[in-house]
């Protein structure tokens, strides 16, 4: 599942060992977290060496946020389509957050490097975790107004506010936790969702439908 979160660059020898690095700096971010990165150890990990890495990379900063853009590209594309085109457009936000526990269970340690340890990693980081955040709030909005589905409309705010407040959940748990305490918050993390959206009742049906899964 993880290496559908990056795009191809191409199939020579360098890009192979570009995209390993890639791939393995978010492992190792995950497993021993930012700030314990190493050169050598991404370069272990990836199966290459540390004078590899320095031809392709700047430095840590410069392959983990390499990283991170790629990564997030993906990781919005496979959300996105994880609940699009649902009939049902209040159960769209527990589609994505059940895609988004099987993948931190799929993938734990890319999961904790790319989601759990990007608030620590920097202004390229932060400014590709912003993205990442409006993309999925445009289409939260975008959805409410090609369904006409949200009665009444929330204030404009309110996709910007209900995404960053469970994003914040997300990274806090996958930096001190694991996805297994993901999955125990997915069903309070749906009702979150879904209320300001389409009212108490889908929220709790969707909680409900949620803890099932979980």
């Amino acid at each position: 599942m993880a290496s559908d979160m990056f795009e191809r660059e191409g199939g020579a020898a360098s890009d192979a060992t570009r995209e390993a690095l890639l791939q393995a700096v978010l492992k190792v971010s995950g497993a021993r977290g930012h700030r314990a990165l190493t050169v050598e150890e991404v370069a272990a990990v990836a199966d290459t060496t540390p004078a590899r890495f320095s031809a392709l990379f700047t430095d840590l900063e410069d392959c983990y946020a390499t990283a991170y853009e790629k990564w997030a590209g993906g990781f919005a594309r496979n959300l996105l389509r994880s609940c699009r085109n649902h009939r049902n457009e209040a159960a769209g936000f527990r589609l994505a957050m059940e895609w988004m526990v099987g993948y931190t269970k799929a993938e734990p340690d890319t999961a904790k490097g790319a989601i759990g340890q990007s608030p620590l990693a920097g202004e390229r980081v932060e400014a590709a975790r912003q993205e990442l955040l409006e993309r999925l709030s445009h289409a939260v909005d975008n959805a409410g107004v090609e369904s006409g589905s949200f009665h009444p409309s929330p204030p404009p705010v309110t996709a910007s506010f209900v995404i960053g407040g469970i994003a914040w959940t997300v990274e806090s748990t996958m930096r001190s936790s694991d996805a297994g305490s993901l999955a125990e918050q997915a069903p309070d993390l749906v009702f979150f969702a879904v209320l300001p959206f389409f009212g108490e009742e889908a929220a709790w049906n969707q909680r409900a439908a949620m803890k099932t899964r979980t």
